[in-house]
Parts: C-alpha cells; sequence; structure tokens
C-alpha cells in the first residue's frame, strides 16, 4: 500500500472518499470535487473497464496455510460457520515511526526489523494461546491487533493479552512500540464469499483498544481497568487522567501497565 493511500485515509470525515492528486489527475474532472488536505475529494464514480483479474497460475505446493494467523486456520477451513457475539480482549500493537526508520535504514534493514519484531509478537502470543488476529498498515506505523477470545479462548484471556504484551514489550528491537487493550462484547464471524473469506472482530473493545493504543507513548501498555480487573496476575500499574476518545460518551480511564508484581489464586469474575 502506497504511504499517500494511508495519508488520505486519515484525512476523511464520515460519508466521504478522498483520493490522492495522483489519481485525480487520472479521473475525469467531473469526478473530482474540491481539494482537501493533501488529496482531493470523490464526488462521482468513474467509468472503468470491468474485467476479471489474470490468472495467477496454480498455488499447489505453496504453504499457504502460512499465510494464515494460526488461530485463524481451523475456522475458515471449515465448510460452515456461524456469526456470534462473543467477549474478547482486544490488544493493538504499534510498530512505530516505520517512514522515518525507512528513510535512515533503507528497505533491506528496515524489512528485517520488521520481520523481528512481527516474529516477536507472534512467537509470544502463541505461546500464551492469544490468537494473533492481523496486521493494517496506517500513517507512518505498522499495527498488529490480538484478539484473545475470538476465534478461542483460553477462559484467562485478560491475564494471556497482558502477559504477552508485556513479553513483547521487553524484547529490546530499533522499532519502538506501544499498545493498547480492552476487554468487552464484539461481533465475530467470516467475511467475504467462499473463495476469499477473512474472519474478522468487528466491535467497541477492538475500537476502544485503539483508541488506549494512541493514546500510549513509545514503550508503554495502557489498558482499562476492567482488563486489570479480571487478570489473575497483578501487574503494577500507573494511572493516566482521563482523555477523551472518539466514539466514547465518557472520558476514558486506563493506567500504564508495568512489570509483574504478584499473583492470584483464582479468576476474577466473569462480565
Amino acid at each position: 500500500m502506497r504511504p499517500e493511500t494511508v495519508q488520505v485515509e486519515a484525512e476523511t470525515d464520515a460519508g466521504e472518499i478522498e483520493i490522492s492528486p495522483a489519481l485525480a489527475a487520472a479521473l475525469d474532472a467531473s469526478c473530482v470535487g474540491p481539494r482537501k488536505d493533501r488529496g482531493f475529494l470523490l464526488v462521482g464514480p468513474p467509468d472503468a473497464v470491468r474485467a476479471r483479474a489474470p490468472d495467477v497460475g496454480s498455488v499447489r505446493g505453496l504453504d499457504v496455510a502460512s499465510c494464515i494467523p494460526v488461530a485463524s486456520r481451523e475456522h475458515v477451513l471449515l465448510e460452515r460457520t456461524e456469526p456470534e457475539h462473543r467477549i474478547v480482549t482486544a490488544a493493538f500493537i504499534d510498530l512505530m515511526n516505520t517512514d522515518v526508520l525507512l528513510a535512515r535504514l533503507g528497505p533491506a534493514a528496515l524489512a528485517e526489523e520488521l520481520d523481528a519484531r512481527i516474529s516477536s509478537i507472534q512467537d509470544a502470543a502463541a505461546r500464551h494461546d492469544v490468537p494473533f488476529n492481523l496486521t493494517d498498515i496506517s500513517n507512518g506505523s505498522i499495527k498488529a491487533l490480538l484478539t484473545a477470545g475470538a476465534p478461542s479462548t483460553t477462559g484467562h484471556d485478560e491475564e494471556q493479552v497482558l502477559r504477552t504484551l508485556r513479553e513483547v514489550m521487553d524484547r529490546p528491537g530499533i522499532i519502538p512500540m506501544r499498545a493498547g487493550v480492552e476487554v468487552g462484547g464484539v461481533f465475530t464471524g467470516d467475511f467475504g464469499p467462499p473463495y476469499r473469506r477473512a474472519y474478522a472482530v468487528f466491535g467497541d473493545a477492538v475500537n476502544t483498544a485503539a483508541r488506549a493504543m494512541s493514546r500510549a507513548e513509545a514503550g508503554q501498555i495502557l489498558s482499562t481497568q476492567q482488563v486489570l480487573d479480571r487478570s489473575r496476575t497483578i501487574f503494577s500499574t500507573t494511572p493516566i487522567k482521563a482523555f477523551r476518545a472518539k466514539g466514547k460518551a465518557e472520558d476514558l480511564r486506563a493506567s500504564i501497565v508495568g512489570p509483574i508484581a504478584a499473583m492470584i489464586d483464582s479468576a476474577r469474575p466473569a462480565l
């Protein structure tokens, strides 16, 4: 994905489609509206040649399963699945300053650092039975989403996610990271046609985890109190001032999660 794509996406408001100057120049002027920030608003559907994508050839012999997160592999191969509501502990991890590091390190070196960071997240998540859901590109960063509880749960998802994040954050690396965590209800299921399905998780817990992550500084894990309350592992924490978060009626309260401080004997009561 080109940097211009994530830049204009970050500038759009509800109901808008913003396009880059390069794309605007390639379209008929009747489709292009007023300028907005670094791009232009799309005001009409452009005419386009409709044709099937070229055949990619045989994929036999390729390790296609390696492209699917471990926790989702068995699920997406089921002949029939039903969408469902679940309680999950969602965690967003932000790999920061990738554009700056790309300019400083070059493509090959940055690729090695990204591989090391993503691999460490995948390894820690697998060790703690936390589903690694997806990665996504953002403006100057790359994000990873963990969704403990979907499609599978350990019964101690909050604890497992916090342990995973603490382990990931404690590993050395050039790319700085930050994370946000929340627990709550979501809607899960397979989306897309039978030949190209994806397992996805949508809901307030995911959105709130993203809001908490965006408030964290490099090296910090920000967690809501209900995640901390439901963890059998007790972490040292530092509350921060409540802050406004997009889509939330009330200010969001969160704490910086530090090292492990203690353990308790039994799990916290479920939601």
